[in-house]
């Protein structure tokens, strides 16, 4: 299956939670990625989302690594309003 992958910056107004992480994610910009996967058997190129990740900076380091967490879509949709 053909893959690929979009991203946008997505504004948080308000701290957030995710359920992967234990803390309140601060209000802010972040980076969030679209995995899409191809949908086979058509007559025209359609793409399904198959994962959203959000990119969290590491706190407390130097070396400007950061994580890549997977979200649940509807984790995003109810942290933006």
């Amino acid at each position: 299956m053909a893959t690929r992958t979009r991203t946008k910056l997505v504004t948080f107004p308000r701290p957030f939670f995710l359920r992967a992480i234990d803390s309140a994610i601060p209000a802010g910009t972040y980076k969030v990625g679209d995995d899409e996967g191809l949908i086979d058997g058509l007559s025209f190129l359609a793409y399904r989302r198959t994962a959203t990740w959000i990119h969290l900076p590491s706190v407390g380091t130097t070396t400007g690594c950061s994580q890549m967490i997977l979200m649940d879509p509807l984790e995003q949709s109810h942290a933006i309003v």
